[in-house]
């Protein structure tokens, strides 16, 4: 699985996976989530969006911060 480094990239996931948490109610699948909130904003394939979802995005853009101020 890509965990992409790029700022851009992390940038996109974050606001993805906020849009999700935001959205994510009980009783709603996380298929009905992308399909009626995520993909109209953000288009993109169900396994991107999963694999968005398994992206320690957080850590990531830590991690990215601390190499920009070595």
């Amino acid at each position: 699985m890509k965990h992409g480094c790029s700022a851009h990239y992390l940038r996109r996931v974050k606001l993805v996976v906020e849009l999700y948490r935001s959205k994510k109610l009980p009783g709603y699948s996380d298929a009905y989530v992308y399909r009626e909130f995520i993909n109209p904003v953000y288009p993109m394939s169900l396994s991107t969006f999963y694999e968005y979802l398994s992206v320690p995005v957080e850590k990531l853009m830590k991690l990215k911060n601390e190499n920009l101020h070595d």
